[in-house]
């Protein structure tokens, strides 16, 4: 509560002091990204959803397992490139607080730059991301967190109609978790005009 608490506390402050400023909604998300990052990732190692926990104690093995041993469990991974990522940071990195600031930042950045570009107001857009559950599911959902990042990624590059890139980062996401699959006809439907008849099709 008191971590929670200060999150809040840190958004809303942010956002006065962004006021000051010519351009007041990247000062904003600035202020607030570091922030929650500074605070939410020094939460306990052990401390969370059973998911958490066992991210963070299998990213404290990874660091002490070699890459034949990593191998093995590849070949039955289907979110291979989630595996193979958290492994590799274990090894460059292997203080096991590091996912835990990773995981948060990573979000941090990816839905922050979502709501740079596509939000008016971006304090109510922040208040939302950690009001409703979306914020402490992705903390403790690492693969799921990864996949929904590069999906935000994938969007920005939908958008502007950069097929390629697009694809690049929804691969990507779906080697972190393969329910990433459901966002490929996103480019595509980017693509059609809303009129009323297709309104009735997206609301089925």
């Amino acid at each position: 509560m008191v971590m929670w608490s200060l999150t809040i506390i840190s958004v809303l402050a942010g956002y006065w002091i962004s006021k000051k400023y010519h351009n007041q909604k990247k000062v904003f998300l600035w202020l607030a990204g570091i922030a929650i990052v500074l605070i939410m990732g020094s939460r306990y190692f052990i401390n969370g959803f059973t998911d958490e926990i066992t991210y963070n104690y299998e990213y404290e093995g990874y660091s002490k397992i070699s890459f034949e041993s990593l191998k093995r469990k590849l070949s039955d991974d289907r979110d291979w490139g989630f595996t193979l990522f958290y492994w590799t940071l274990s090894k460059i990195f292997p203080w096991r607080q590091f996912p835990i600031y990773f995981i948060t930042a990573f979000f941090v950045i990816a839905s922050f730059r979502f709501v740079y570009h596509n939000v008016e107001e971006p304090l109510v857009a922040v208040l939302l991301i950690l009001s409703f559950n979306i914020f402490s599911f992705y903390m403790a959902g690492y693969r799921q967190c990864f996949a929904m990042c590069f999906c935000l990624f994938a969007f920005e590059f939908a958008k502007k109609k950069k097929f390629l890139p697009y694809l690049i980062m929804w691969l990507i996401a779906i080697s972190m978790h393969i329910s990433a699959y459901i966002f490929l006809p996103v480019y595509w439907l980017m693509r059609i005009k809303l009129n009323r008849a297709w309104r009735y099709w997206f609301i089925a």
